[in-house]
């Protein structure tokens, strides 16, 4: 049984690396699959942990969406220049094993060029790449399976794999972890009170859990405190924009609570600078014309004390 890594930067793709993750747990097995929230037990050296999964792992998947390579810390540096930067440690640790790293397109992204990336991974864009599309995703995950030969397992059988095996192999060297907060943990979202917004990714049916259905279409214009957002569903895909003059809101997210409740993962940007606030969002759908929604937002640009709060949207007329 492989062990698979998802490399992802939370920042712009948590919603994909979610819905990855949820469909390949269902095909091998939750401890044959490395997610950074799921894997990393309360308590434990996240450093630690990670550096035995990286030396273990037999492949990795890299998400790469629009804004992946150009993403900025709260300073406004790009990420990928400082040689910290967990994504950065991750991809270099499995390129330097050469290991099977392979580039997993999302959001209609495309890899980027070498040029545009630190010499210690620009490898990365010479490893055949794979895109997941949102009206596809179903079938782009199996097709991305069976390319990788992944095990997958008959109907109804559940693989699990013994995760303290996977970390006993023969540890390879890795770039040493710096005594740093973990930036790639950093959640995305916007203000509630200039809306939500939210796109839901598809389980794949079988085997494991069943899929999460979807009360109703959300596409369309919504209402929250006089200000309107769109979204647009696509399956139990949907994706939210909100744009003014100074500031473009924008994300995705994922039905939960059998398709009541929306986890969203959004980002803020102001136009002037470029400066981005993330946050986290949770969305209850009381009816198809109303939702109800929880923000709270990390302190930086324009908030520097952060902000939490709560709203109700409504469908425009």
């Amino acid at each position: 049984m492989s062990s698979v890594f998802i490399s992802y930067r939370r920042q712009t793709a948590a919603g994909e690396a979610r819905a990855l993750f949820n469909d390949l747990v269902a095909r091998l097995g939750k401890n044959a699959v490395f997610m950074d929230v799921d894997s990393i037990s309360l308590g434990r050296d996240f450093r630690n942990e990670l550096q035995k999964t990286l030396a273990a792992c037999d492949l990795m998947l890299v998400l790469i969406d629009k804004d992946w390579a150009a993403a900025k810390d709260e300073r406004g540096q790009t990420r990928l220049e400082n040689a910290g930067d967990f994504v950065r440690m991750e991809i270099e640790a499995a390129l330097k094993r050469d290991i099977v790293v392979t580039p997993v397109l999302v959001k209609g992204a495309q890899m980027p060029a070498a040029k545009e990336l630190p010499p210690e991974i620009s490898d990365l864009v010479y490893r055949n790449a794979f895109e997941l599309s949102h009206g596809r995703w179903e079938s782009d995950v199996r097709e991305m399976i069976r390319r990788l030969n992944l095990d997958v397992p008959e109907r109804g059988e559940q693989v699990e794999t013994d995760r303290s095996a996977l970390l006993e192999k023969r540890p390879a060297k890795i770039p040493p972890v710096p005594n740093t907060p973990w930036l790639i943990g950093i959640p995305v979202a916007i203000a509630a009170a200039l809306g939500l917004g939210y796109a839901a990714f598809t389980q794949l049916s079988k085997p494991g859990p069943n899929p999460v259905s979807t009360p109703c279409d959300l596409t369309g214009a919504w209402i929250d405190s006089g200000a309107a957002y769109s979204l647009k569903q696509t399956g139990t895909s949907v994706e939210f924009r909100y744009d003014t003059p100074a500031v473009d809101h924008y994300g995705s997210g994922i039905y939960e609570k059998e398709g009541r409740r929306i986890v969203l993962n959004l980002t803020r940007a102001l136009k002037s600078n470029g400066c981005r606030l993330n946050g986290t969002s949770t969305i209850d759908i009381v009816s198809c014309s109303e939702l109800r929604s929880t923000t709270r937002w990390d302190a930086g640009c324009d908030l520097p004390q952060g902000v939490s709060a709560s709203g109700t949207s409504r469908r425009a007329q």
